[in-house]
C-alpha cells in the first residue's frame, strides 16, 4: 500500500499513519486484510475506539477505505463504514 500512496502524491506522514492503520489490523487477526469481512472490520474498529481519539480513529477507517477502495477496488467491504464524530 505504500507504494500506492507514494504513486498517489500522500504525504509521507499519511503515507506511514496509512500503512500502520493496515499492519493493526492484519496483526489484530493474523490474516491478509483482503480475507477479513465487514463485521470483522466494524469487530476491528470498536475495540479500537475504546483506546484511541476520534481523529485517529478516523485516520484508521480512512486508511482501511482507501485500502479496500483505491488498492484492492473491493467496495463492498467500506461502502457504508461511518467516520466517528469528533467530540467537543
Amino acid at each position: 500500500m505504500a507504494d500506492h500512496l507514494t504513486v498517489a502524491g500522500r504525504a509521507e506522514a499519511t503515507i506511514i499513519n496509512y500503512v500502520r492503520g493496515l499492519r493493526d489490523l492484519q496483526a489484530h487477526y493474523d490474516i491478509p486484510a483482503d480475507k477479513l469481512s465487514r463485521d470483522q472490520l466494524i469487530a476491528f474498529l470498536a475495540g479500537r475506539k475504546a483506546h484511541i481519539s476520534s481523529s485517529t480513529l478516523n485516520t484508521l477507517i480512512c486508511s482501511l477505505k482507501y485500502y479496500y477502495r483505491e488498492v484492492l477496488r473491493c467496495q463492498e467491504l467500506i461502502v457504508d463504514l461511518p467516520n466517528p464524530r469528533y467530540s467537543k
